[in-house]
């Protein structure tokens, strides 16, 4: 992480004036429906505040724990705009890897399936095929990271993996929306190539695919241990208020004991996080390994946490007013991007033995 804390300290606080002022009002607005994203501009909020940007290089705080603080803090506020961030940080990240420039000020939306995922080979099979009539296939319930620019593509030429950026004409791409429980900022679809002719083409590897998977698994286990720790808050301050049996709940066994073991396992997984992102290294399978393990300990803190949250309000737990059914959807939702903790952890497990 950046050695000028102070600084740093400065940036974060500029994320949580951009936050309280722009981002706070729009919520409930792109909770309930993703396509607000479009009328609320979330993409020139989060460039004005420099953190689309900082995968890009240039900035000071362009280290991946750095990167992680910044979506974290975010999170605070919104998991969802905290994931939708870390897609177009990692499309960033990964054309970045792929050596590929994307127009000036346009998003890139890396696409893929998860079904795809086959690590059996030293290259990926994709589905969507590239050949000399140009792109042809169908991803299904894909997340993109934002609207405009061309799709950045994963798709199979022969017997390799490559990279595609494809303009949105009108005619070789349709893109179907797709709804998503819980952080539904994100935009999700269903998108289909019919010959479409890519603007640029670059062969990736099997190593920068999984680096792609390992960054983004960072990041949206930083969106989840965010979402986690503002589920205790909220769940702590109702205890403080509460008066049950002749007595504030905070001061019951129980309660305790279930809020206090949930900020433990928030704290392991913060350690996680932090410990995978110091020295990750791109290629390397015990780092690789080290994120996937780590962003399957986060997803879970998240999810106990949304829930026990939920527990401790009772009825109040499932009711938008205090926020808590809100940070358990973003927390379920968070737990299956960019896949699901089984996925990862036998991903893990397949680059180490």
């Amino acid at each position: 992480m950046t050695d000028d804390k102070e600084y740093f300290r400065i940036f974060l606080d500029s994320i949580d004036r951009m936050a309280r002022r722009g981002l706070v009002p729009s919520i409930p607005a792109l909770d309930l429906d993703p396509d607000a994203e479009g009328d609320i501009d979330l993409s020139s909020l989060l460039e004005e505040v420099g953190i689309l940007g900082l995968c890009r290089g240039g900035s000071e705080f362009s280290d991946l724990p750095s990167i992680l603080s910044a979506v974290s803090r975010l999170s605070e506020y919104c998991a969802g705009i905290g994931a939708y961030a870390s897609y177009r940080l990692a499309a960033d990240l990964f054309l970045k890897l792929a050596g590929m420039d994307c127009p000036a000020g346009t998003p890139a939306l890396c696409i893929f399936d998860d079904e795809e995922f086959d690590l059996s080979s030293r290259w990926i099979p994709f589905k969507a095929v590239l050949s000399e009539n140009g792109l042809t296939g169908r991803k299904k319930s894909v997340v993109l990271g934002g609207y405009g620019g061309p799709y950045a593509v994963l798709a199979r030429d022969g017997n390799h993996s490559v990279l595609c950026l494809v303009e949105d004409d009108g005619d070789t791409v349709s893109v179907e929306g797709a709804g998503l429980l819980g952080a539904r900022v994100l935009r999700v679809a269903d998108v289909a190539f019919s010959r479409a002719q890519p603007s640029s083409v670059r062969p990736v590897s099997r190593d920068q695919v999984l680096a792609l998977f390992s960054v983004l698994s960072l990041l949206t286990g930083a969106c989840a241990c965010a979402t986690a720790a503002k589920s205790l808050d909220i769940a702590r301050e109702y205890a403080r208020e509460r008066y049950q049996g002749g007595g504030l709940i905070e001061g019951h066994d129980a309660i305790k004991l279930m809020i206090e073991g949930n900020r433990a396992a928030l704290a392991a997984a913060c350690a996680a996080l932090l410990g995978s992102s110091e020295p990750f290294a791109p290629g390397n399978a015990e780092s690789m390994a080290a994120c996937f393990r780590a962003k399957a300990a986060a997803s879970a803190a998240a999810v106990n946490a949304g829930l026990d949250a939920i527990q401790v309000l009772g009825g109040y737990g499932y009711m938008r007013d205090y926020g808590v059914e809100k940070r358990f959807r973003d927390a379920a939702t968070l737990s299956v991007l960019p896949l699901d903790g089984t996925r990862l952890l036998l991903i893990g497990n397949t680059l180490t033995d």
